[in-house]
């Protein structure tokens, strides 16, 4: 018996002292010139396979044990587009470390040779496969029409990814439909994402801070698609000073304004695009009724060290009005008869089509290993189309509008170790197709207000980025989504599992499954994006 004490309490002491020697790093990395936060930097001890990567909000903790490391150890800190710091510790306890990095065009050389090697060393340890991380700046280095920066451009060129008609913004991924992409912009869904019928993208390049493309190996916190995920956040707003940025082109101009509210603490951006296509072809007489905007806002509050609030929200408009009476107003060379003749039928077409966003996010550090971001969604969509023949109008319009809620928790037990869970729910109000006429033609065709349809959608989902040993790397989760329709409940089991085995130093073998549901469609023209597109829901006869 005493034997049996003597074993178990050398047990709990070797234990005890074996968890005293863990020490947790943790804190947020940001940009030294504007505070925004800095995603996906890498963080290491230096002379060691202990490292971790901030996640999508800056925040990174690392577990070391002190018995293999010593207490003096050396922090790196590594971004591709901010360079490499290093900072000696002393790990006496649990550190706090909050850095904020210089931009490496200071540092160009370093930032090329030391960058891009991390960078493709971190793709090698890593289980993501076909996925695409591309900050603006990478961005802004590729042509395209009419000297516009366009993302949606950009993300055409990546491998498995096709326009469809050229020169459009839509965008088929490995055989998918153009319906099957999720496209979120801070967090929300962007349900159109072209101006000018699909040839600009509606994504101000001056407001966005970076971009993920998924094609495969999808983490187990996106759904809802079949073939891609495209990730878009805007920028922060600069927290130190004010800063101003534009661009005139071809066919738009653009302004960004930035700046601290309260320094250090509070921000805001602002960030605005007009075409005026329609000014320069009335400056030289000619009648072309189109023109497009977006508006780009941000708020960024800095409540304390632990908690933080994102106000994001998008507009953003097509506008084509056609009046046969202003037409002749600028002088088609008709006389005056014709013109009254013209006038007495009158003819006056148009349409809007429009995205409006809304993001609320707070982000909470509990402690150095859990951290969590809770999200308040609002979403429409709308397009309204509206024609008169003299006394004869046909209007018809459709709309989409969702509302939601997001939430997410990261624990990273320690370097080998980190889990995610989380939960969304989102409420989708269709309104698919609306007719109403007045005049004569409603003798033809009669008014039609359309059903208005409800869906809940809903999703739990987690899993764990583990590493098991030096060669195998395993990330598995499980999401379990679901759909309330009309009498009709759908739900269904979404495995996720991506795997890397390392053969060699610098070689290594990756295989992903994925299963996805969609719980929605898209009915539109196979040709060139007209405003028509018609959003519909799965029903009770038509499953996911």
């Amino acid at each position: 018996m005493k034997k049996l004490i003597f074993s178990l309490l050398a047990i709990f002491i070797s234990a005890l002292s074996f968890a005293q020697n863990k020490v947790t790093i943790s804190g947020k990395i940001s940009d030294k010139e504007s505070g925004e936060d800095i995603f996906f930097a890498s963080v290491y001890i230096k002379g060691t396979q202990k490292s971790v990567t901030s996640n999508e909000y800056g925040f990174y903790s690392l577990t070391i044990d002190t018995s293999e490391t010593g207490k003096e150890v050396t922090l790196v800190i590594n971004s591709f587009e901010y360079g490499t710091k290093q900072i000696k510790l002393t790990l006496d306890g649990d550190k706090t470390i909050n850095h904020k990095l210089e931009s490496s065009t200071r540092t160009l050389k370093e930032a090329v040779v030391t960058g891009t090697k991390t960078k493709a060393k971190e793709e090698l340890e890593s289980t993501d496969m076909s996925s695409t991380k591309l900050s603006i700046g990478q961005i802004k280095h590729i042509p395209t029409i009419g000297g516009e920066t366009d993302i949606i451009k950009v993300v055409q060129l990546l491998p498995g990814v096709s326009s469809g008609l050229e020169g459009t913004s839509g965008m088929f991924v490995r055989g998918g439909d153009a319906d099957q992409n999720l496209v979120l912009l801070d967090e929300s869904t962007v349900y159109n994402i072209g101006h000018l019928f699909g040839f600009f993208s509606v994504f101000n390049p001056d407001a966005i801070k970076d971009m993920t493309m998924i094609k495969g190996a999808f983490p187990a916190q996106y759904g809802g698609r079949l073939s891609s995920i495209l990730d878009i956040k805007m920028n922060e707003g600069n927290l130190n000073k004010f800063h101003a940025k534009g661009g005139i082109g071809l066919l738009s101009s653009r302004l960004t304004l930035e700046a601290p509210i309260i320094k250090e603490k509070m921000s805001f951006l602002i960030s605005g695009r007009r075409t005026y296509i329609d000014q320069v072809f009335k400056a030289v007489g000619l009648n072309v009724p189109y023109y497009f905007y977006d508006l780009n806002t941000k708020l960024n509050y800095k409540i304390s060290d632990k908690d933080r609030i994102f106000y994001s929200g998008y507009f953003g408009n097509d506008v084509l009005r056609f009046n046969e009476n202003d037409s002749n107003d600028k002088g088609s060379g008709k006389d005056s008869t014709e013109t009254d003749s013209t006038a007495a039928v009158g003819f006056d077409f148009g349409f809007t089509l429009g995205n409006f966003t809304n993001t609320i996010r707070w982000n909470h550090i509990y402690n150095n290993k859990l951290f969590s971001n809770i999200s308040f969604i609002s979403t429409s969509f709308d397009y309204n189309i509206r024609g008169q023949v003299g006394n004869n109008v046909v209007q018809v319009n459709s709309n989409i509008v969702d509302f939601g809620l997001k939430a997410d928790w990261d624990y990273f037990v320690n370097e080998k170790n980190h889990i995610k869970i989380g939960a969304n729910v989102v409420q989708h109000i269709f309104k698919p197709n609306i007719l109403s006429t007045e005049g004569d033609i409603s003798d033809f065709v009669g008014s039609s207000a359309g059903e208005r349809l409800y869906t809940t959608e809903s999703a739990i989902y987690g899993y764990s980025d583990r590493d098991l040993n030096v060669r195998w790397k395993l990330k598995y989760g499980l999401r379990i989504s679901s759909s309330a329709v009309k009498n009709k409940f759908y739900a269904g089991l979404e495995p996720r599992v991506a795997a890397r085995y390392k053969l060699a130093e610098n070689d290594a073998l990756k295989f992903s499954y994925s299963r996805m549901k969609q719980y929605m469609h898209r009915v539109s023209s196979s040709a060139v994006a007209l405003p028509t597109d018609l959003w519909y829901p799965v029903t009770e006869n038509i499953a996911p």
